[in-house]
């Protein structure tokens, strides 16, 4: 026996026969080539072999080498193919063991027989020979298309539809194999075709294989069919044969998923304002609450990110009977269910001793609640990011949830263990834009501030886009960021809250603009607010008195001579 040397690869050839491994127990699965090579299908091992060695240190077990089965050509009426079709394909029928059995002959490009595999009754295949080629390459005539199917009755069935004028291929193996055979004859397909049709089966494996298979084409050569049916064979089988055909000529042309022509875009329609906000200057400046938006809310702290939440909450919930998910991270569940109530009824009832109507308030509750359109997250469970974005997910789709609010960004962050916060914060924030456009939802986020240059954010500082943490991120993914400015310590102007539009997406007309509101402590409600104009006297600020005033601190008689003028 002879050792193999490192420059040395293994080659197949001819097969000469099955013998004993000489490097594991096997006694039949080492298949020895003429090129002086063997194989053992047990072990793996690769190794030379010398003749006459082989002869003096093992048992021959040589089996004969197979010869192919020939069949008669008949129909197959359970498919709707006819008997010519069987004689255009060269797929016999015989009996195998006992058991009916479809032979389909597989040549190659030079039209030799290599192998054959037998369908026996019952879906069992077996293989004779080499079956390494398309199926049908034997009747491949270069032209505008080729059609290439999952399974060899398919391309029987697509060829006698186009009465065997075109060639139609089968890949050998399946779905799984699909796309080594292709890239092995993409070359010769792309030379001498226009056009490379696939139509596999319409199950998942199928599809997902012609999208693999379909990538490795030149742009623009490749088209997939699509099928009302399984398969070609039950389209023909089904009667549909105009359909079948039809599939050929009006299969799409592929491109990634990521990709899609202007003439394929959906038509907007009309288009309109989004769900109204509580405030209307609000809902005026970004036209609205729209599908599959993501809004951020920045603020110091107290300065009533929570409060503003909740406003837009209730307000979805009653004038627009929306579903709502809710996820405050820092606040009893039962507190968030009274702070609510007590926003629609019209007072704090949350702060002891201020006086309600119960029964109202049971009232208000049941209808906020009502058909579970408002789901809470448990302040007692878990907070870590994999299981708030399960809790998102089931709202969504468990509860029909369209609108989820999250407070706050800066929390959830913090939960998680190990790495760079702001690596985290970049991760979190493109999961969640993908979810929304997946899960078709809209969300507000609330995020805290980091320390401003100058006036302290709770003391009225102006907020910017880049004071918020991880503000690369929310920028980038946010289609609005609202900023909320208060000066806490001021007692007179310590209820009115600035709101500032810091990123507009949608059109961009509403970045740097403001708003006031003010908090009512009596409704515990933000109500938009106005400052009152300073009256302005021309009277009394035009006064001769105040010209003479003004003459004494040295004009020469200006302010007296003008008023003059005018009187």
């Amino acid at each position: 026996m002879t050792g193999t040397r490192a420059s040395e690869e293994f080659v197949r050839g001819h097969l000469i026969g099955h013998f004993p491994c000489t490097k594991c127990p096997s006694s039949d699965a080492a298949a020895r080539y003429s090129t002086g090579w063997t194989h053992c299908y047990r072990c793996e091992s690769n190794y030379r072999w010398a003749e006459g060695d082989v002869l003096q240190e093992v048992t021959i077990r040589k089996k004969p080498i197979m010869e192919f089965i020939k069949g008669e050509y008949t129909d197959v009426a359970a498919r709707a193919i006819t008997q010519q079709s069987m004689e255009e394909w060269d797929v016999g029928f015989t009996q195998y063991h006992g058991a009916p059995a479809y032979i389909f002959n597989y040549y190659n490009k030079d039209k030799e027989l290599t192998g054959q595999k037998l369908k026996i009754k019952g879906g069992k295949y077996i293989q004779l020979g080499t079956c390494d080629d398309l199926y049908g390459i034997n009747r491949l005539k270069p032209g505008k298309y080729v059609v290439i199917t999952e399974g060899e009755f398919d391309a029987v069935a697509v060829s006698q539809v186009q009465d065997h004028k075109y060639t139609v291929l089968s890949i050998p193996h399946g779905a799984a194999s699909a796309k080594k055979y292709i890239a092995r004859n993409m070359q010769m397909l792309e030379e001498n075709f226009q056009q490379i049709i696939l139509m596999f089966d319409m199950d998942k494996p199928g599809q997902e294989a012609a999208q693999e298979c379909a990538r490795i084409f030149t742009p623009g050569k490749c088209k997939i069919a699509k099928l009302s049916e399984k398969d070609a064979c039950d389209m023909l089988k089904s009667g549909k044969h105009e359909e079948l055909i039809k599939s050929v000529f009006f299969a799409q042309e592929y491109k990634p998923e990521g990709l899609i022509t202007h003439n394929d875009v959906e038509d907007m329609g009309e288009v309109g304002f989004g769900l109204t906000y509580p405030f209307k200057t609000l809902t005026e400046i970004t036209y609205g609450i729209r599908p599959q938006e993501f809004y951020t809310i920045g603020a110091g702290s107290g300065v009533g990110k929570t409060t503003l939440l909740k406003h837009i909450i209730t307000h979805l919930r009653t004038e627009h009977d929306a579903k709502v998910g809710v996820i405050l991270l820092e606040e009893d569940t039962r507190l968030t269910k009274l702070t609510l109530a007590g926003l629609v009824y019209g007072k704090p009832i949350h702060i002891p001793g201020v006086q309600y109507d119960k029964d109202k308030v049971a009232e208000i509750q049941r209808q906020l609640g009502a058909d579970n359109s408002l789901v809470y997250f448990d302040s007692n469970a878990s907070r870590s990011y994999k299981h708030i974005i399960e809790y998102i997910k089931f709202m969504v789709h468990g509860y029909g949830c369209k609108y989820i609010f999250l407070d706050h960004i800066t929390a959830l962050v913090a939960m998680e263990e190990g790495g760079d916060d702001r690596k985290l914060l970049d991760n979190i924030m493109s999961d969640l834009a993908n979810k929304i456009r997946e899960w078709d939802f809209t969300l507000f986020m609330v995020s805290h501030l980091t320390t401003a240059d100058g006036t302290p954010h709770e003391e009225g500082g102006r907020v910017m886009l880049k004071h918020l943490r991880g503000s690369r991120a929310i920028g980038q993914y946010s289609n609005f960021v609202f900023g909320l400015e208060r000066n806490q310590q001021d007692p007179e102007a310590g209820q009115i809250t600035t709101i500032r539009c810091l990123k507009d997406r949608y059109t961009g007309q509403a970045a740097g603009k403001t708003f006031d509101v003010k908090f009512n402590v009596d409704t515990g409600r933000l109500e938009e607010y106005i400052a009152p104009v300073e009256q302005f006297d021309a009277a009394s600020e035009f006064s001769d008195s105040k010209f003479k005033a003004y003459d004494s601190q040295g004009t020469d008689g200006a302010f007296s001579k003008a008023l003059n003028r005018f009187e």
